[in-house]
């Protein structure tokens, strides 16, 4: 904003970058914020790729800067009595110490009166000086009023850190007259250059070191070093660790290695001619890297731990997993939780069309971790009827609320002390004082929410109460503590809690028992209504159309078919439609176009099959996709692009379904008696969802010793952090 409070609007460039490190081409767009403008990535383009990684992430870790109220009405002191001449002699013979404490580190400059300090402590005692921030509490006690201040060695031609301690601001700024103001102080930004971090560099830092010496135990005793055949490391290929923790902790069970070790030649000799894009091959080649004596030589002194001889490098895993994806495609962090589940849903795929020839067995991998949840949901009002069903799942999610925490009140008491210190005295901390606790919640109460009731569902038009319950107990059981949530600005974010985790666990309390003695299920024929009135053609937008001489029918077709947009876009839809033979046929009482599409009858329409047919599809796959889609000959076809790839497994999967596309549940789970014991678990270190580091701990054998495997790093765990994890792994007895 300026100084009247209009928005000045935000400052973006996009900059078109092209390199060619090698063979790779890589296309660049960048939104410019300072202190990251045009020049920062372009050097970044021109340097290591980790660089322009690293540069990507830093800022993201940026609040959104707006615009200083009072950039515009800075007081330059000295600007009109050419007093600046001198504060510049001064700056240049302060410009290496803080003016109050000598620090030679995070100094910032007072764009107002040329005071160089010291930048703010954080409550952690890490951070500055706090001599910028104390020279600007001292000088408004005065009357002075000089918020703005620019960290140096951040000043480019592109921008820099600009901070407002101004009570209203109290963040990261952007001013737009940097350039006049620090030109009065003797500085052009035309020739600086950048030689210290930005305050989003440090934040990643802190990051970075977050619960990193626990989880990672890297403490004072160095971690004894182990390598060998299920001891090989996955080399890191720039934000893959998600990605390589998540393979060890799946490749590493038993059923999964023996498997793919015996089809081993199999699946190598039946390798199409393009291996890369099977992912059969690439999962054999790694279980079998991981597991064989390749890159597991006998461990020796001296051996260097970066070796490239000694870790998998999974570039050709990872380019093949994450094709078409537009998360894991790309060279950013990404959510292990989400990483497991999509590949587990890939192999699926991939292992249905090799069942019984170039792999054992009738059933996938996934079928290992797949279980049953049964869902009641109760009417909450009129005669209180029950309705069971079961959806499939392969992953067991469990909420982590802060209300749960067993010490609430101390953490909460501790929070309101600090921000009470950081909002009215902004008193940096001294060595010494205490550290914040973590929020200690049971994995009880994350059960008892799992299955607590929940009011107010939508059941057939009226309120219901759905309540979940474990239907079947797998083989392998994936539990995900859901740490990560919104918060009150619409941000990701990470509960940093502890949430002890037993290495027995028992979830027999939690079974689902079906129907019991006293419920009176909804009757069955009540699952299939009339169907409700759809939705029906804007007025207006029909008006419009019909005084353009277009037939009224035709005008709500194209409505219609526009989701009552606007008049423009529905006009060009009748265009582009006008020589439908249906176009002026009186549309139905649901809202949609009549004929076969709308109906869902059994009968497909002929025309629809020719056009699918046409596409290059098989007559067979057509028929099944039109009766997935209720004859929907659009929705058809999304979902034969959608299942190319695979489609006779994927018409296969949906035998037996109704017409409506509900998804089928599997005939057989492997179920059991819900007793289990931890096998392993992937940790995420960091403050936020989309940074930080995964590392994986896994038990070798039943009550053995365990293992950390931090990328290509493998080592004996001493100290597993079991309530700092994400993910966990436990096998049934």
């Amino acid at each position: 904003m300026d100084h009247t409070g209009r928005h000045l609007g935000r400052l973006y460039e996009v900059v078109w970058g092209w390199i060619c490190p090698g063979l790779c081409l890589l296309l660049v767009i960048v939104s410019i914020t300072p202190p990251f403008g045009k020049l920062d990535v372009m050097d970044a383009l021109s340097s290591k790729p980790n660089r322009l990684f690293s540069l990507l992430d830093d800022s993201s870790w940026m609040d959104h800067c707006f615009t200083a109220h009072r950039c515009h009405g800075c007081d330059v002191l000295g600007s009109e009595s050419g007093d600046g001449q001198s504060v510049l002699g001064q700056f240049g013979r302060l410009l290496s110490r803080c003016e109050k404490s000598g620090d030679t580190q995070n100094l910032w400059l007072n764009l107002s009166d040329g005071f160089i300090g010291g930048g703010r402590k954080f409550w952690d005692g890490s951070g500055g000086s706090n001599g910028a921030l104390d020279h600007f509490t001292e000088e408004h006690a005065k009357g002075n009023f000089y918020p703005l201040v620019v960290k140096l060695g951040t000043i480019t031609p592109a921008g820099a850190d600009v901070y407002s301690y101004a009570p209203d601001e109290d963040k990261m700024v952007k001013d737009p007259l940097l350039a006049k103001h620090l030109e009065h102080w003797g500085i052009d930004v035309m020739k600086m250059e950048k030689t210290d971090k930005t305050l989003a560099e440090m934040q990643v830092d802190l990051n970075l070191n977050y619960d990193w010496s626990k989880i990672c135990e890297s403490g004072d005793k160095p971690l004894v070093r182990l390598r060998g055949p299920g001891l090989v490391g996955l080399k890191n290929l720039g934000q893959s660790c998600y990605m390589n923790s998540s393979v060890q902790l799946l490749l590493a069970l038993p059923e999964v290695k023996q498997r793919y070790l015996d089809a081993d030649l199999k699946i190598r000799a039946s390798a199409p001619a393009e291996v890369q894009n099977d992912l059969l091959s690439q999962v054999t080649k790694l279980v079998s890297g991981l597991n064989g004596p390749r890159y597991a030589p006998p461990l020796k002194d001296g051996d260097d731990e970066e070796d490239p001889r000694f870790a998998i490098q999974p570039q050709m895993f990872r380019s093949l997993i994450g094709r078409g994806h537009a998360e894991f495609s790309t060279a950013r962090q990404q959510d292990a939780a989400e990483f497991v589940q999509y590949f587990l849903e890939q192999i699926a795929r991939f292992e249905r069309s090799a069942l019984g020839t170039r792999l054992a067995g009738d059933s996938s991998t996934t079928s290992l971790f797949e279980f049953a949840v049964e869902e009641r949901l109760q009417e909450s009002s009129g005669q209180n009827r029950v309705k069971y069903s079961k959806v499939q799942q392969n992953m067991l999610g469990l909420p982590v609320k802060l209300d749960d925490a067993e010490n609430l009140q101390e953490v909460t008491a501790f929070r309101a002390a600090k921000d009470k210190d950081e909002q009215e005295a902004k008193k940096p901390k001294t060595e010494g004082e205490p550290e914040e606790p973590k929020p200690v919640i049971p994995l009880s109460s994350c059960l008892a929410r799992f299955g607590a009731p929940e009011d107010g569902v939508q059941f057939r038009g009226s309120s219901a109460s759905k309540t979940s319950r474990l239907a079947t107990m797998p083989r392998y059981l994936l539990v995900q503590l859901q740490r990560y949530y919104v918060d009150e600005k619409w941000c990701p974010a990470k509960l940093d809690c502890k949430v002890p985790m037993p290495e027995t666990l028992n979830l027999e309390h939690l079974r689902g028992r079906g129907l019991q003695p006293g419920e009176e299920p909804v009757p069955e024929e009540a699952d299939a209504p009339p169907a409700a009135a759809g939705p029906q053609p804007d007025d207006m937008i029909v008006a419009t159309l019909v005084s353009m001489d277009i037939g009224e029918n035709a005008a709500k077709r194209a409505s219609l078919a526009v989701g009552n947009s606007n008049a423009e876009a529905a006009i060009a839809w009748f265009f582009e439609h006008n020589t439908d033979p249906d176009i002026n046929d009186p549309v139905s009482a649901t809202g949609g176009a009549g004929g076969a599409a709308e109906s869902g009858g059994d009968a497909p329409d002929p025309e629809a099959v020719s056009m699918l047919c046409s596409m290059g599809f098989a007559q067979s796959h057509v028929l099944a996709a039109l009766k997935s889609c209720m004859n929907s000959a659009e929705r058809a076809a999304d979902w034969l692009f959608s299942h190319s790839d695979d489609l006779d497994g994927a018409v296969a999967s949906l035998g037996g379904q109704s017409t409506a596309g509900a998804s089928a549940l599997p005939k057989d789970y492997d179920d059991g008696v819900g007793e289990y014991t931890l096998v392993g678990f992937v940790s995420h270190i960091g403050k936020h969802t989309s940074h930080g580091h995964y590392v994986c701990h896994m038990r070798r054998g039943e009550g053995g010793s365990w293992v950390i495997f931090d990328d290509s790093k493998v080592a004996q765990s001493e100290a597993p952090p079991l309530d700092l994890g994400y993910i966990y792994l436990y096998r049934r007895k």
